[in-house]
């Protein structure tokens, strides 16, 4: 889910701000929040919860990041290329 929500915001920020004629060079990037069932988490609502506090990890980091609910706690890692993420597995 990491590498998949990585790719997005990857996508969002190269590509949105072309594709938006009204940013006038404003640029355009996305922060994300996952988790998942293997986490612990006791519902839906649960998982819901801990995603969010993921998101909010990853804009206090700095926005334009991907934040993960892990079993060690919160993780927020660096804005990743395109071409480090080409030939990672899938998750």
């Amino acid at each position: 889910t990491t590498i998949v929500a990585e790719r997005l915001r990857h996508a969002i920020e190269v590509q949105a701000s072309q594709a938006v004629r009204t940013t006038g060079g404003t640029k355009i990037t996305m922060s994300f929040g996952v988790s998942c069932l293997s986490l612990g988490a006791s519902d839906p609502l649960d998982l819901v919860d801990q995603a969010d506090q993921a998101l909010y990890a990853a804009k206090e980091a700095g926005r334009n990041r991907v934040g993960q609910w892990t079993q060690d706690g919160l993780r927020v890692g660096q804005p990743i290329d395109e071409p480090e993420l080409v030939g990672q597995g899938h998750s």
